[in-house]
């Protein structure tokens, strides 16, 4: 199988392909990276909103719908009880739930700068 040519490609366009892992700029004479061993395709069947949903946030935080797919899954199998930190969760519900916490704040910062 003959490799694909590469192209010539401006300075910032290396560096942007680089800082993502990514050889080349995917489209660029239909170069496509190598997928390691571990990876797989998979087809996946979405209602229309929601695969242009996931397209435009994608697009908004310059990933890939599959690095989003990639990135959700991780979260999925870090669990949730990981996610907050263990100090956070010995202090809470020591506030009761009546107090105002925008009104105490507003005091405590018109009383600071009196």
């Amino acid at each position: 199988m003959r490799s694909p040519r590469r192209a010539i490609l401006p300075r910032r366009n290396r560096l942007w392909c680089q800082a993502r892992g990514h050889r080349e700029p995917y489209g660029v004479l239909g170069y496509r990276p190598r997928r390691s061993h571990g990876d797989l395709k998979l087809t996946v069947r979405l209602p229309k909103s929601d695969l242009e949903f996931a397209k435009q946030y994608a697009q908004a935080h310059r990933i890939t719908v599959t690095e989003l797919i990639d990135r959700y899954l991780k979260s999925l199998r870090g669990g949730s009880a990981a996610s907050i930190h263990p100090e956070v969760e010995r202090i809470s519900g020591l506030i009761s739930p009546e107090v105002d916490a925008r009104a105490e704040y507003r005091e405590h910062a018109a009383g600071k700068h009196r």
